[in-house]
């Protein structure tokens, strides 16, 4: 877990909002996030009484490998500090016939002005976006990257909840990538949120996917709070871009080019 992840879940953690406590509220707060049905409470109090954490590790077994209960820490300045100042784009390079190639290994906090610096100097024949080590991050940030590229877009994700469906939308952006072909290079580390990005640009700005089978996770997980210090991740929505399947792996279009192996 990021440090950034870990201190969003630790805020969580300790928000005033347990008002109830103990094993009921842990099975009430699954029950609202989980896609799948949890242990009955009678069950887990008789397995566990008001052990919270063996609470959370039935829960987890019931719910599958995607379900896990995790430590945490409270970030210390130095983590906060390298969540703010790693960068988005971490590799540049011209290419032949007036094209670029960038490099996304995350969605920072400043994506969109290191995205915007890049291709200052557009517009280009080719732009090349680089996503095969970019393990996905904040949906929210990735939705207002996306927008450069294929502008706003409503109900563009769609998110399947135990309470029913609801739908995220690409926002207006305040420029427009300039690019004549757009080429995203995908492998099996591509993930999350990077998928979505990489369906999306396909879907949606004709896009060619180069490379092989991304990693396929198409799930988002819900944080709830154990004992001081713990949490269970579990399967809160699953996620998907019309047209487009994302679970088991987006499929590309064509191989690597030679070009860009490493």
């Amino acid at each position: 877990m990021t440090a950034w992840c870990a201190f969003l879940v630790f805020v969580l953690m300790t928000a005033p909002a347990a008002a109830e406590s103990g094993i009921a509220r842990i099975w009430k707060r699954t029950a609202a996030l989980a896609l799948e049905p949890v242990p009955p409470l009678a069950l887990l109090r008789q397995r566990c009484g008001e052990d919270a954490l063996c609470a959370g590790r039935v829960i987890a077994r019931a719910l599958g490998p995607r379900a896990r209960i995790v430590r945490l820490r409270p970030p210390d300045t130095d983590a906060i500090r390298l969540v703010k100042v790693r960068p988005t784009i971490t590799a540049r390079r011209a290419l032949s016939g007036g094209g670029l190639y960038v490099e996304l290994r995350r969605f920072g906090i400043q994506a969109l002005p290191e995205l915007k610096a890049a291709l200052a100097e557009g517009p280009f024949s080719r732009l090349v976006i680089d996503l095969r080590h970019n393990i996905g991050g904040d949906v929210a940030r990735m939705l207002r990257l996306a927008a450069v590229f294929i502008g706003p877009r409503v109900k563009a994700v769609r998110l399947r909840t135990a309470t029913g469906e609801r739908w995220l939308d690409v926002p207006k952006p305040g420029w427009r990538v300039k690019a004549r072909h757009i080429d995203v290079l995908v492998g099996p580390d591509t993930a999350s949120s990077a998928e979505l990005l990489a369906a999306l640009l396909r879907r949606h700005a004709g896009a060619r996917l180069l490379g092989a089978r991304t990693f396929g996770k198409n799930w988002l997980v819900g944080a709830v709070p154990l004992a001081q210090g713990w949490a269970l991740l579990v399967p809160s929505a699953i996620v998907s871009v019309p047209g487009e399947r994302i679970g088991g792996g987006l499929s590309p279009d064509a191989p690597l080019p030679p070009e860009f192996a490493q």
